[in-house]
C-alpha cells in the first residue's frame, strides 16, 4: 500500500542497491533511520531483512516489492526480523 510502513522500508531497500556494488546494508539502515525515524538498532534489523531479500529474492521482487511471489519469498526472513525487533512488524497484502 502506497505510503505504508512496508512500502517505506522497500523504498530504502531499493535506494540501497547499486548495480555495480550490490546491496549496501549500512545505507539501508541509514535511510530507515532518517526517513522513518527508527533507532539504529531497529533500522539494522530491517536492513538485515532487506539483505535477505536481495540475496534470496531478487527475481521474485524485481517487478514489485508487494507482489505475492516477493512477499512469499521474503517471508523467509520474517521470524528473524520479529526476533530482532522484539515483536511483530507491520504486514502488507499482495498488490497484484
Amino acid at each position: 500500500e502506497l505510503g505504508s510502513f512496508p512500502e517505506a522500508i522497500s523504498q530504502c531497500g531499493r535506494r540501497s542497491f547499486n548495480i555495480f556494488s550490490g546491496f549496501n546494508e549500512g545505507e539501508m539502515s541509514e535511510c530507515i533511520e532518517s526517513s522513518i525515524h527508527l533507532t539504529s538498532a531497529c533500522a539494522g534489523c530491517f536492513a538485515a531483512s532487506g539483505k535477505y531479500g536481495f540475496v534470496n529474492c531478487k527475481m521474485q521482487c524485481l517487478i514489485s516489492w508487494c507482489s505475492k511471489s516477493c512477499l512469499e519469498c521474503t517471508a523467509g526472513a520474517k521470524e528473524e526480523l520479529r526476533h530482532c525487533v522484539g515483536g511483530d512488524t507491520p504486514q502488507t497484502e499482495p498488490c497484484e
